[in-house]
């Protein structure tokens, strides 16, 4: 399995290139990051709610939440919706806010 470097979805069945869409934030890599960058979509998928994209694939887990995949995928994201987040991974706190970027304590 391949991880989407947009969203932190780690069940690719192929490398995110070629085409490949993932079923996560939906982009299409070749395609949506051949003129952005995977931090600018990621910020797009985040201010737009960070939700499940494919309506064909559904998400791994009926509890699933973007937010905390990024969280568990620990790449950077920006502020969601200009507010404070606050949340819990692994009972540990994940999230100390510094700029746009989160860091991990």
């Amino acid at each position: 399995m391949h991880t989407c470097p947009v969203c932190g979805y780690n069940q690719l069945r192929y490398p995110p290139e070629d085409f490949t869409i993932c079923p996560s934030c939906g982009t299409e890599f070749g395609y949506h990051d051949s003129r952005r960058t995977h931090w600018e979509l990621r910020v797009q998928w985040v201010n737009e709610g960070a939700l499940w994209h494919s309506r064909v694939i559904n998400p791994p887990s009926p509890l699933w939440n973007g937010l905390k995949q990024l969280i568990d995928s620990r790449l950077p994201f920006p502020y969601p919706y200009g507010a404070g987040f606050s949340a819990q991974s692994a009972g540990r706190s994940t999230n100390i806010w510094s700029g746009t970027q989160v860091q991990y304590a």
